[in-house]
C-alpha cells in the first residue's frame, strides 16, 4: 500500500488521521495484511461465484412480474 511520504506527515500534516493510515501500510504491519487477506479473500470469491450463478441462471433479486399486453 502507498500512503503519504514520512517527511510530509511530519512537517505539514501530523495529525491522528495521518498516522493512522501509515500505520495500515503492509510492510510497515504484515500480520495486519495478511489477516485481510486469510479473511476477505473467502469473502470476495463467495460474492464471485454468487454472482456468476446468478448470471448463468439469468435470476436476480428484483424480478418485477412480466404483463403481457393484449390489444
Amino acid at each position: 500500500m502507498e500512503s503519504v511520504p514520512e517527511d510530509w506527515v511530519n512537517a505539514v500534516h501530523a495529525g491522528r488521521f495521518w498516522m493512522f493510515l501509515r500505520s495500515l501500510r503492509s510492510n510497515l504491519n504484515p500480520s495486519l495484511s495478511m489477516w485481510i487477506f486469510y479473511t476477505q479473500f473467502p469473502v470476495l470469491l463467495i460474492v464471485f461465484i454468487r454472482l456468476l450463478f446468478a448470471g448463468l441462471s439469468g435470476k436476480t433479486g428484483n424480478q418485477k412480474e412480466k404483463f403481457e399486453v393484449k390489444g
